[in-house]
């Protein structure tokens, strides 16, 4: 069921937020958070994610999600993730996740050293390996890409990159906003699901070990909307990618 890994891996980048609480004169927002996956209609997993600031200098991110009752009948996901920033500096310091299906287990630590360098440690089955990533355009951890918005100035139709490391390799982001629209996030378009929003298109691209861009052919195309007011978080995401050789589309939203 790789369709179910990809659905939770593209969640682990993409975050959707709601019921926000505001930590004043800091740009990092406590915050909790529920959302949906869906795939064609129906929902496949579920999550929550929380955001907490820790004595005006660590800011942690913690996220936990699995496939739904009806969908682990046939795949059993579970994924737990923490990050953790130096507010300070914007230095990440580490980023560990725990990955549990029904045939194996997956645990990952990464230790940023400095902006650019990340030893990473990753467990299959009790094996372990171990990887040294570098990057001099900087490396950030996944859940970080929320908080672009939140702590960038940006134009339109101008595209921004920020590297980021998944289990043992870097991934390079393109994040390029189009334009404000105003969506609707209720299912029957009643007037409270309003939103005023930023219409961005995210894509995303491996990097080999020579530190060359590679397309990733399996993700065809991404768009997400930003909420225009802080803290300028995503709140709908929509994913086409290749499963086989048919296009598929994903739906993220909270709840």
């Amino acid at each position: 069921m790789n369709t179910i890994k990809l659905i939770t891996y593209i969640a682990v980048f993409l975050i959707f937020l709601c019921n926000i609480s505001m930590a004043s004169g800091n740009i990092y927002k406590n915050f909790k958070a529920t959302y949906n996956f869906e795939f064609s209609g129906m929902t496949v997993a579920k999550g929550t994610l929380t955001g907490n600031l820790h004595n005006n200098n660590t800011y942690s991110v913690h996220f936990n999600g699995q496939t739904t009752p009806f969908i682990s009948i046939f795949y059993s996901l579970k994924e737990a993730i923490e990050c953790s920033i130096n507010t300070k500096n914007a230095k990440d310091i580490y980023y560990k996740s725990v990955e549990k299906s029904h045939k194996k287990e997956k645990h990952i630590f990464a230790n940023f050293l400095d902006n650019s360098t990340v030893k990473v440690t990753l467990e299959k089955n009790s094996t372990k390996k171990y990887y040294s990533l570098y990057s001099r355009e900087g490396i950030f951890f996944p859940l970080s890409l929320y908080l672009f918005f939140m702590n960038n100035k940006f134009e339109f139709n101008k595209t921004y990159y920020r590297n980021i490391v998944v289990t043992n390799r870097i991934y390079k982001v393109a994040i390029k906003p189009l334009k404000y629209v105003t969506i609707n996030l209720d299912k029957l378009k009643r007037k409270y699901g309003r939103c005023q929003a930023i219409e961005v298109e995210i894509k995303f691209y491996k990097i080999d070990k020579n530190n060359r861009t590679v397309d990733n052919k399996k993700v065809k195309k991404i768009i997400a909307w930003v909420y225009r007011k802080a803290p300028n978080i995503p709140v709908f995401i929509e994913s086409w990618h290749y499963i086989t050789s048919l296009p598929e589309n994903y739906t993220y939203k909270y709840i």
